[in-house]
């Protein structure tokens, strides 16, 4: 992994700068479906996917809420991509990490994107996600999913009590 940080965007980016952006974490993406994807499991992708962020901020995870949201990219990846960005050490871009999990959580057709978000938002441990996660136990049509569910809500309550 690479130690050294990753230089910091200043300043508003340009048009030419955005579409950059979007296309290193497009490409990001497509070379993860030569990855053999693991939870918990640190590789490349993981790896790049932090970078980006790191490096980025705001347009890197607004680019993958497009791609997860829109259904750009395949839902196992980006099932992956949501635990990642939950999991990462880095403190930086906590809340907007927290929006996009939420989002993808409360928007998403595919279950594995809704565990994946919802895996993202128990390692996150924000109790602000509470909301969220009441209204996705009330919609989810999915048994084992919504005790998933319950269960990161009372870890989430639990951490709110502290």
């Amino acid at each position: 992994m690479n130690t050294n940080p990753a230089p910091q965007m200043v300043g508003e980016p340009s048009l030419k700068q955005e579409i950059d952006i979007a296309a290193e974490i497009r490409n990001l993406f497509s070379l993860a479906t030569f990855i053999t994807l693991e939870p918990g499991m640190t590789n490349s992708f993981s790896e790049g996917l932090e970078e980006a962020i790191e490096k980025y901020g705001e347009l890197a995870l607004r680019e993958i809420q497009e791609l997860v949201v829109g259904e750009v990219i395949p839902f196992t990846i980006a099932a992956e991509a949501l635990r990642y960005i939950g999991n990462t050490e880095s403190i930086r871009f906590v809340s907007k990490r927290r929006e996009l999990l939420e989002v993808c959580l409360l928007q998403s057709r595919f279950m594995l994107v809704r565990d994946g978000a919802a895996a993202g938002l128990s390692y996150l441990d924000d109790p602000r996600s509470i909301p969220s996660l009441q209204r996705a136990i009330e919609r989810e049509p999915h048994a084992e999913l919504k005790n998933d569910l319950i269960e990161v809500l009372s870890l989430l309550q639990g951490t709110s009590a502290e």
